[in-house]
């Protein structure tokens, strides 16, 4: 599930992952991704790995703390929200 909001591609979590309910991803223009914590209203960690647009952030399906990032710099990464650390990056296109 996703909501547009202006520069901002917000993708939060289905009712399936309880444990990071309270847990919201962003990606922005100016390359950075964001990941909110919804109980303190506050982000938790800021990433900077890519060099372009961030185009989407999906966590995945079944590892919870694990969040896909796209960007147009044509990068496709994993990032591990637990360590704060890019785990795998992948050149696409």
């Amino acid at each position: 599930k996703g909501l547009w909001c202006g520069e901002v591609i917000v993708h939060y979590l289905t009712e399936s992952l309880t444990v990071l309910l309270q847990m919201l991803a962003s990606g922005s223009a100016d390359g950075t991704v964001k990941v909110w914590d919804m109980t303190t209203r506050s982000c938790s960690h800021t990433f900077d790995h890519h060099e372009d647009k961030v185009q989407c952030v999906l966590w995945h399906p079944t590892e919870a703390f694990m969040l896909a990032t796209a960007a147009f710099d044509g990068q496709v990464c994993l990032v591990d929200c637990r360590s704060a650390a890019v785990t795998a990056v992948a050149a696409v296109g």
